[in-house]
This record gives structure tokens, sequence and C-alpha cells, in this order.
């Protein structure tokens, strides 16, 4: 009893992402395999043991990069109480944005704190976009930061860059311009309305102080925010936990600001006539978003599911599949046909004669 009562504290103050091996490239055993989150890690908290990750929870610090760089997102944080700081700074409107602001630990001042900017996603900037927020997100000097390192602000860059690859597809570009940040001495975005004046932290931060300034602002925004609906007009009942969190979030983020039948930033499979049905694609698919019949000699695709990680690209043998970049909005909820076997014979026999 007290073992367990332990390991649930435990737990529940760990700094650590959660793993799930079920989305692991490496698990799935993908043509090439996957280091990305081992090799974006500061501080040696992950090691490749019997083909899956291994976390090593003593030398994490939570600052989340190697949850940025994970394609499948077998690595992630709970998003929720990041969004609720947000939503709790309130929502705008295209004409009226609303001011929203958050710093990291190492930052001094009143605006809501997260422990590290290595622990924002594309669904954060896109969920404060769809509550018209003009955003910033304000950091310390990240190079000499015992949390993470130098190459925080660079990730954080390539966050910002596929948010705007996914928001500007809704047919409305202004909403974009509400995604950007500035550090203390430098603007790192270009529509920022105002320029704050920060100054890092002189003290360094051990892990006690990073558990209470991670768990102290988390428990404040859930406590104020998530229980009902955090994006207002869409369900916010969980989905299975085989769907990563962030593309959760993306899908209701995205919908809400689609207003119509517009196409949508959302990579999927395309299936072409070298297809043999070998089912490497399916058995690959961290998400299980691949599927064939057997009986029907089809493949089809849950499209909320799928993440467009490449894994069912780089592994088919026949070089069949290639990742689209656009679908219609419609399509999030569906689940479509990408290959029948009986069609791609006639299409092939009709082409010969």
């Amino acid at each position: 009893m007290f073992k367990t009562l332990f390991e649930v504290l435990w737990k529940s103050s760990s700094l650590a992402p959660q793993f799930t091996g079920s989305r692991c490239l490496l698990e799935h055993h993908v043509l090439g395999g996957c280091d990305k989150c081992v090799t974006a890690c500061p501080h040696e908290a992950l090691e490749i043991k019997n083909e899956s990750i291994q976390v090593l929870e003593h030398n994490c610090t939570g600052c989340g990069l190697c949850v940025q760089a994970c394609p499948t997102k077998a690595l992630e944080y709970d998003l929720k109480p990041i969004l609720s700081l947000l939503k709790n700074q309130g929502i705008g409107t295209i004409e009226q944005p609303i001011q929203a602001t958050l710093k990291c630990s190492k930052v001094s001042g009143k605006s809501e704190t997260i422990l590290c900017m290595g622990q924002i996603t594309p669904a954060h900037l896109i969920a404060s976009a769809a509550w018209n927020q003009t955003l910033e997100l304000v950091h310390g000097a990240c190079s000499s930061c015992e949390i993470a390192d130098g190459s925080t602000i660079r990730r954080l860059q390539d966050v910002r860059m596929e948010a705007e690859k996914l928001a500007p597809v809704t047919g409305n570009d202004q909403r974009v311009k509400f995604i950007s940040w500035h550090d203390s001495s430098d603007w790192l975005g270009s529509e920022c309305p105002k320029r704050l004046e920060v100054t890092p932290e002189p003290t360094t931060l051990s892990r006690r102080d990073a558990l209470q300034s991670l768990f102290g602002s988390a428990k404040r925004g859930v406590a104020q925010v998530i229980p009902d609906n955090p994006l207002p007009g869409v369900n916010a009942k969980l989905e299975p936990s085989r769907i990563p969190e962030e593309w959760i979030w993306r899908k209701r983020a995205l919908s809400k600001l689609a207003t119509g039948s517009e196409t949508i930033r959302w990579l999927t499979p395309k299936i072409n006539d070298n297809c043999i049905l070998c089912q490497v694609c399916e058995f690959v698919c961290p998400t299980r978003a691949i599927t064939r019949s057997q009986e029907n000699q089809s493949l089809s695709l849950e499209v909320s599911a799928c993440i467009g990680c490449d894994a069912c690209t780089v592994s088919c043998p026949e070089n069949a599949i290639e990742l689209q970049t656009e679908i219609p909005t419609n399509q999030l909820e569906q689940t479509i046909t990408l290959f029948v076997k009986s069609t791609h014979l006639e299409i092939r026999f009709g082409l010969r004669n």
C-alpha cells in the first residue's frame, strides 16, 4: 500500500514527460528508427534500450525539448495546464484581440508562468489564435539556463513555423499574426503590439523550485478553467490515448478556426497503384490510423488519428505512399478509403486497353 502511494506521489511530482511506448517509432520497427528525442535532450535523461526509450527521471529537468522533437508525441506533457493559463487571460475577437502573455520560470514578474518555453507546442499557439489572442512568450537567458539549453529558442521558432503553416490555411491569415514572442534583448516576432522589459532571475533553479513553479502555476490554471470546455463550441471529451493530445487539440483548434469547407493543413498518406496490400503501413502506424480489410482488400484511414509522422512512407517496400499536406476540413471527422485492390486492377486493365 505504501509503495503504491509513494509511486503515485512520485509520478505526480515528476518533471519527466509521459512516455507511451505504443506510439514510439522504435517499438513499431519503423525503417530507419528514430533517436530525435535522445538527440534533443540536453541532460542525458533519455536512452535507447531494448528497442524502446527509457526515461531517466532523475536527470530530467522538464524542459520539454524531447517532446517538441518527438514526431509521434510518444513523449508528451498534459497540454491543459498551459491552455488554461492562456484561456484565463481572455477571449477576444478578430477586430479586438486579447493580449496574452506567458513567461518562463527564469523571468521575474507576475505574468502567468510555465517552467520552460520548451514545453510550448503548436497546439498551444493554434488554440491561442482560436481565442483571438495576441500572444507574447517571454524567456530569460536560455543559453545559460540549467533547465534547457541554447537550442530552446531555435526549437521554439520551429514550433511557431509549424503553427503558422497550420493556421493560414483557414483563410484568415490575420490570426497567425497573433502568434509572436520576444526575449529580454531582441524581437523574435514582428507583430507584438508592445515590448515587455524583463530581467532573468539571478539565482539558479533547484528541482524543488522547479516543481513549485510548474505545479503552482499549472494547478491554479487547471482549477480555474479546465473543468468544462477550453475551446468554446468544441467537444472537450478526451480521445483514446492512442492519439497524442497534441493532435487532439490541433483538431479542436483548427475546427474552431475553420468556418466553412476550406482545406486545412493535415498531413495524411496518399497511396498510388504500386500498393500490394502488404500491411506494412498498418503495422508501423503508431496511432493505428491505417487499417487493412482482408474481406474488401482495402486500406482505410481514420483521418483525425493520422499524425503525419511519415512512418508509413519511409517503411513502404513498394514506395507506394506519399504524404499530402492539405485535406478538406470536413474530412477530419471521417474514415476514408486509401486504396481498394479491385479498383486498382480495373484501372490498370482499362489503361492497357
